[in-house]
């Protein structure tokens, strides 16, 4: 039994990266054409069937309104109507995120939003380009495959689908962390806090990041991200001004209610706490619990690595930010393509060559989202978090027992 196992699990050095990048280029250049039909067959679902109008009627609230008025959720309603009234009738779509993330968006705004949205996707293909890039070169990965790699990378569903043909903004996040990286690389650890500030657009994704850069003791990371948190909170402040201030904690009470509730549709999160609350029968409390449970048998595990291994402080908590979290999308799932180059780049250093278990998960990784809302539309179960979930195990185990050979050899 166990030699069928071990040859089934060598059936993926057949997946070559060269042949991964073929697979890669079919499945972009499918998935670029019905998206371009869609477009020219329905126009209206460039404003009724992506996320980008929230992003624009921000720039526009911005350019043609008081900024004090970024998150009144009456005028970006109206908005929305006037731009997608038949999406409109169906859902709400708001701007949530913090003050000074508008900005980006202002002069998008004064373009007619089909270019906006054209400009926009270029700008997200050019910073996940980019920050891709930054990291393969910082953590020293082979040349020659860097090209396939990142063509695997891009038609990454979470990043392809939902990030750039949606208008989503997580290749604006990706970039900056994949900064701060390069930063850390290069022992510029100021400057890489400074960088890592810039994910306050969406302080979700910093759940774990921040508390891993205490645990590693990462001091003047810490203090350049403070200084530059405070700048960008002064920033938002004048912005919206003392009268913003109510409307957006507002706006943050009612995003954190409906999902602390339940009434958040979840098909497309994959935290681990949208993964439990369809298992419990969508009460909210239970799902709670079992979060709760999970992050107290993850977190000691993270800490004794952290503080072992500090330099696979930035993969492990990018891995475990995506599941134990309250708010979590798939489009979010595009930063574990930087947990995998540094995974990569951990191995190559260590062994030379990518273990099997790994390049399993890779796989699975690239595969399983093609069916990830489907069976969480019609099921409610989400096997992207079970598969980050598996990975995040594999990691933390494969660097534990690393840690244990090098404490046994030395």
């Amino acid at each position: 039994m166990l030699k069928h196992l071990l040859r089934f699990a060598k059936l993926i050095e057949f997946l070559t990266l060269k042949r991964a990048r073929v697979y890669a280029l079919l499945t972009s250049i499918i998935a670029a054409s019905v998206v371009l039909s869609f477009a020219i067959e329905s126009p209206q679902r460039l404003t009724g069937a992506t996320d980008f109008p929230a992003f624009y009627n921000a720039g526009k609230i911005l350019n043609e309104h008081s900024s004090q008025h970024l998150y009144d959720r009456d005028l970006q309603r109206q908005l929305y109507v006037n731009l997608a009234p038949d999406a409109a009738s169906r859902r709400n779509l708001y701007f949530a995120y913090s003050p000074f993330f508008a900005l980006i968006f202002s002069p998008f705004a004064m373009l007619p939003y089909t270019a906006a949205f054209v400009c926009w996707t270029l700008v997200s293909l050019t910073l996940f380009t980019v920050g891709f890039f930054l990291v393969w070169k910082a953590e020293a990965l082979p040349p020659r495959d860097r090209t396939d790699a990142f063509l695997v990378a891009v038609a990454f569903l979470p990043f392809f689908t939902w990030c750039l043909t949606t208008g989503q903004t997580s290749a604006f996040g990706f970039f900056w962390l994949a900064l701060a990286i390069y930063f850390d690389r290069n022992v510029r650890p100021f400057q890489s806090g400074c960088a890592l500030a810039i994910l306050l657009y969406k302080p979700t994704l910093l759940v774990l990041i921040l508390p891993m850069l205490v645990i590693t003791k990462r001091w003047r990371t810490i203090l350049g991200f403070s200084v530059a948190a405070l700048g960008l909170g002064l920033i938002s402040l004048l912005l919206i001004g003392a009268n913003g201030i109510v409307p957006y904690v507002r706006m943050l009470e009612a995003f954190s209610e409906d999902k602390a509730s339940g009434r958040h549709p979840n098909w497309a999160d994959i935290d681990i706490f949208s993964f439990f609350l369809p298992l419990v029968g969508g009460h909210s409390t239970a799902a709670r619990l079992l979060t709760l449970i999970v992050a107290m048998i993850v977190v000691p595990f993270l800490y004794l690595v952290w503080r072992r291994r500090p330099e696979v402080g930035w993969a492990t908590a990018i891995i475990w930010t995506l599941v134990l979290n309250f708010y979590v999308l798939i489009y979010d799932v595009t930063f574990i393509v930087l947990a995998v180059l540094l995974t990569a780049a951990f191995y190559i250093a260590n062994r030379h060559r990518l273990p099997l278990g790994l390049r399993w998960f890779m796989l699975v990784l690239f595969l399983v989202p093609w069916i990830e809302t489907n069976l969480a539309l019609r099921y409610g179960f989400h096997p992207m978090t079970l598969v980050i979930v598996g990975f995040g195990c594999y990691q933390l185990y494969q660097v534990s027992n690393n840690v244990a050979l090098t404490n046994t050899s030395t």
